[in-house]
């Protein structure tokens, strides 16, 4: 039998700048309190580029883990997103008390991804247990 803890680890803020339909500063902040989100707007208004994004940051850690063609094939879709010099892209994760941003962007025209807490990504996004460290918690899926 296979068991797999869920993990609670919340997307809690996302950043874009000058990325594809957002010109600009874009800040969207998930509520803690809420367990639904719901996103809505105009065809092109950038729904699927907020969910694109999220999966682009988990993208870029592994694709930076793997090396290789991995990373080479990561950095052209990236450059999809980052379309200007000045383009970047946060997302601010957390469980409990514990949070990670990462940042990815254009510097000195590569693709750059950037951590302020290395642990906490590396304890949840990890390739050699790819389930959190934690003991099981009775939610499972």
């Amino acid at each position: 039998m296979l068991v797999v803890r869920v993990s609670t680890v919340k997307i809690e803020r996302i950043t874009l700048f000058n990325i594809q339909a957002f010109d600009g500063l874009v800040t969207f902040d998930f509520d803690d309190s809420t367990s639904v989100m719901s996103v809505s707007g105009k065809n092109g208004a950038g729904k699927s580029t907020l969910l694109k994004v999220a999966y682009l940051i988990q993208k870029a850690h592994f694709s930076k883990l793997l090396g290789g063609s991995e990373l080479f094939e990561f950095k052209e879709e990236a450059l999809r997103y980052l379309v200007s010099d000045d383009s970047y892209i946060t997302l601010k994760m957390k469980e409990g008390e514990q949070s990670s941003i990462l940042k990815l962007s254009i510097e000195n025209g590569m693709v750059e991804l950037h951590c302020d807490n290395e642990n906490f990504i590396n304890q949840h996004w990890n390739l050699e247990s790819p389930y959190p460290p934690h003991e099981p918690t009775g939610r499972y899926c």
